[in-house]
């Protein structure tokens, strides 16, 4: 039986959850930044084209493209390394009168620094080369040929020399 922390643990590590908070962090960010007098028309445009961009992203990393897999877990570990620095400089300005955006900061910045690992993690990964190598409960490692029709399977018992 699962504890209910695993639970939640692996509910909010999931692939899906991480890009949809990090689609509305992006978009709250957006919407702040759009009420930002000293913002230009141009900046606004690149929030939302951004915004967009990582919705566009999102849907192919869910399809486990390996290049948007990359670019969204370099995006997101920005992120989150940007939020953990953010953090650090509220902290050292003011603590008290920044406390609540530094709290929200902190958390933000953990949670995607370590949801990009998560992500990345997500992509495929392809084994080359004649032979898979699969851990059994030994330890030891089979190395079995992918395919069995290829030379290096035969055995000399085939009737063919080994090399």
């Amino acid at each position: 039986m699962a504890k209910v922390t695993d639970k939640i643990i692996d509910f909010i590590q999931g692939r899906e959850v991480i890009l949809s908070a990090f689609l509305l962090y992006t978009g709250l960010l957006t919407a702040l930044k759009w009420n930002d007098p000293a913002a230009t028309d141009a900046s606004h445009t690149g929030q939302v084209m951004s915004l967009a961009l990582y919705a566009l992203l999102s849907v192919f990393v869910l399809k486990r493209n390996t290049l948007a897999i990359w670019v969204m877990a370099a995006s997101i570990l920005f992120t989150g390394v940007t939020s953990l620095v953010n953090s650090l400089i509220l902290s050292l300005t003011d603590p008290l009168q920044t406390l609540d955006k530094n709290v929200l900061s902190l958390i933000a910045g953990a949670y995607f620094t370590m949801s990009a690992a998560v992500i990345f993690r997500s992509r495929r990964r392809k084994v080359r080369g004649m032979a898979a190598a699969t851990k059994k409960d030994d330890g030891f490692i089979d190395v079995t040929p992918l395919d069995p029709a290829s030379p290096d399977s035969k055995k000399a018992e085939d009737g063919e020399p080994k090399d």
